[in-house]
């Protein structure tokens, strides 16, 4: 007896070190495999793995780390088998939303999506969620068969032995996790979001994203240290209110810093004539190739996103809920009217909620505009944003601050000829699939700097104060380091301040977070919070440890410089500066006419609730045709996302018999 149980003694041992060992081989495999999804194809995931084998090796010991808990129970299949499968759905929804757009998934996702089941459809079409719940549903019943009739462990499982031995690897995994941080095995700031997951593995860069967020509370945090930065503060001297128009140009940067590019011809000779004549300089924004709400929280708040989470976007989270200081709720204080623009949809990164947390009246998004004009990938071109920012200026008496963004440059850019004689040629020793993708793009540069140049004449010939600041948001998407710069540095733009007031040419490199201080100490705007911090301590050996402090005390902090209380109120802001009317409807030949004014592609017609196909014949005239309608119907109109899923805005709803002629 006592030699049978020695023999199921070593039994027992034998077993314990052969799941180590399967679980040794199954995680690289199972990670493997989440990076074909993540990388977007096996090439991708090989080239991951030997380009970056301490980075595979770390994000594998991230996914061994669940796996470990099968230890615990005697269905250890299962428990291994319901674990993956996770793995795999996490990293298959991260390919799902890369297909969609450019940033990948985020912790950010996974909360919307739990909490609003109606961003799914964002995401996938009407058959494409049906076979995956069927897939599901497969998954449900396998795992289901698997608990019933799966192995099980035999003999009785040591928990003080297995405890002992998964809290060591947790330690472990915790020391190791510090030396790759500390070493650069994987990075802590995700400058561009997209290539740090690919750089970084998507295990850590996922959980990074989610376990690091907000701005860590200072050592050094307390009344004391934070109101000696504030005490200070001195009243604004604006000896005039000029309108400001904030320009944030789409991938914008002047192309002759790109080493191996020949120009036929400067495609932007406008922003190259006004660099010398007015205020400008490198602007170093915080991302590369993407990020353009990051640059625009920092260029509207003066904060830095670098404080904030690893590859976080205060869009996302900070700005959610809270309301933050920033130069739009700085001069609404001074009596100006605060706008904002964008020739994209108001849903992009949220920005038709984000906006009313950043001190804005009005948002006149893509929905609200008639664009005639589109680039060859599908993006508004920017020259429908003159009218709109003419249009802003003229709708109000006060002075006005415009936040305006544009959009021509973005990417995907286009990788086979699209334009047989463009007015740009370009060589370069890269492939021809590349040297396609950069024509194209300086010769959107080409049409932006003619916008940039029709938008100055026109704001010449107002009898109207007016400081423009033009600058871009970060490079484009293309495979540039900084070898490959003239100025040596893939996170500078340029930035030039144009105005009619006389102001004199004092150039200066600037990051983002400086841009709204340099104009305020222009026009002597002084008051703002960050307004008076940027001016004043800017060469301070603590500029940017006290940065951080004010930063912390003014979103998560006790809020010491507000006397302890957040004095900005979320805005009632409103679409666009013109009304959208319904005048007048009638019937001819079996089509419903609808009369009003300022209606877009976007206005469509609602019968009794339910949404109708639209014709937009003119900004004064909709035709809905071949419609059965009664007096007794009610009617409405609504302003649709061009997402395709958000309700922006609609009238009132009448009747049929109200509206008829």
């Amino acid at each position: 007896m006592f030699k049978t149980d020695i023999n199921k003694t070593k039994n027992n041992e034998s077993k314990k070190y052969n799941i180590i060992v399967f679980l040794a081989v199954l995680t690289p495999i199972l990670y493997f495999i989440m990076e074909i999804f993540s990388q977007k194809g096996i090439s991708g995931a090989i080239n991951f793995l030997f380009n970056h084998p301490l980075a595979f090796i770390y994000n594998c010991l991230i996914v061994l780390l669940p796996l470990t808990i099968c230890l615990f129970f005697k269905r250890r299949l299962f428990v291994i088998t319901l674990i993956s499968i996770l793995w795999v759905l996490f990293s298959l929804a991260n390919l799902i939303i890369l297909s969609n757009r450019v940033t990948p998934f985020t912790y950010q996702d996974f909360d919307l999506l739990v909490n609003q089941l109606s961003m799914i459809t964002l995401y996938l079409s009407v058959w494409q969620l049906v076979l995956i719940c069927v897939f599901l549903l497969a998954l449900i019943v396998g795992l289901v068969f698997l608990f019933l009739k799966g192995p099980k462990h035999i003999g009785k499982i040591n928990y003080k032995k297995v405890s002992i031995g998964v809290i060591s690897y947790m330690i472990g995994f915790i020391l190791v996790t510090g030396i790759s941080v500390k070493t650069g095995i994987v990075e802590t700031v995700f400058p561009n979001i997209t290539i740090s997951y690919t750089q970084n593995g998507f295990p850590y860069s996922w959980f990074a994203n989610a376990l690091n967020k907000g701005i860590h509370k200072p050592f050094n945090y307390s009344e004391e240290n934070v109101t000696k930065l504030v005490e200070n503060k001195q009243p604004d001297e604006m000896t005039e209110k000029p309108n400001i128009i904030m320009l944030q140009l789409e991938s914008f940067f002047d192309p002759k810093y790109v080493k191996d590019w020949e120009l036929s011809e400067n495609p932007i000779p406008t922003f190259t004539k006004l660099k010398e004549e007015y205020t400008s300089g490198f602007l170093t924004v915080p991302g590369f190739g993407m990020g353009t709400v990051n640059t625009e929280f920092e260029v509207m708040t003066g904060m830095s996103v670098d404080f904030f989470g690893t590859g976080e976007y205060p869009y996302k989270t900070v700005l959610q809920k809270k309301q933050v200081e920033s130069i739009a709720y700085n001069l609404l204080d001074l009596g100006y009217s605060t706008h904002a623009i964008h020739d994209n949809d108001a849903t992009f990164y949220n920005r038709h909620k984000r906006f009313k947390n950043l001190g804005f009246e009005t948002f006149t998004p893509i929905e609200f505009m008639n664009v005639t004009e589109m680039t060859p990938n599908g993006w508004a071109k920017d020259k429908v944003l003159t009218e709109e920012i003419l249009k802003t200026l003229d709708s109000t008496n006060n002075p006005d601050y415009l936040y305006t963004i544009s959009v021509q440059g973005h990417g995907v850019y286009p990788t086979e000829p699209y334009d047989e004689n463009p007015k740009i040629k370009l060589q370069c020793s890269d492939s021809e699939e590349k040297r396609v993708g950069y024509e194209y793009y300086v010769n959107q540069l080409y049409e932006m700097d003619n916008f940039v140049k029709d938008l100055i004449s026109e704001l010449e010939k107002r009898d109207e104060k007016t400081i423009l600041i033009m600058y871009g948001d970060h490079l484009p998407t293309f495979d540039i380091s900084n070898e490959d710069l003239e100025n040596g540095n893939i996170y500078q733009t340029e930035y030039i301040i144009w105005d009619n007031i006389g102001l004199e040419k004092k150039d200066e490199d600037l990051y983002a977070y400086q841009l709204s201080a340099k104009l305020g100490a222009e026009i002597g705007l002084k008051s703002g919070t960050m307004m008076h911090y940027h001016q004043n301590f800017k060469d301070s050996k603590d500029y940017l440890k006290n940065l951080k402090l004010l930063q912390y005390d003014m979103i998560y902090g006790k809020k010491y410089v507000y006397n302890q209380e957040n004095p900005f109120s979320k805005m009632d802001m409103r679409y666009d500066v013109e009304d959208i009317t319904f005048d007048s409807l009638y019937i001819q030949d079996g089509n419903l006419y609808v009369n009003g004014s300022n209606f877009t592609d976007y206005t469509t017609v609602y019968i009794n609730g339910e949404f109708i196909n639209t014709e937009v014949l003119s900004k004064e005239l909709l035709c809905v045709k071949d419609v059965n309608i009664s007096d007794s119907d009610e009617i409405y109109l609504e302003q649709f996302g061009k997402n395709g899923k958000s309700h922006l805005w609609k009238t009132e709803t009448f009747l049929v018999s109200d509206k008829k002629k």
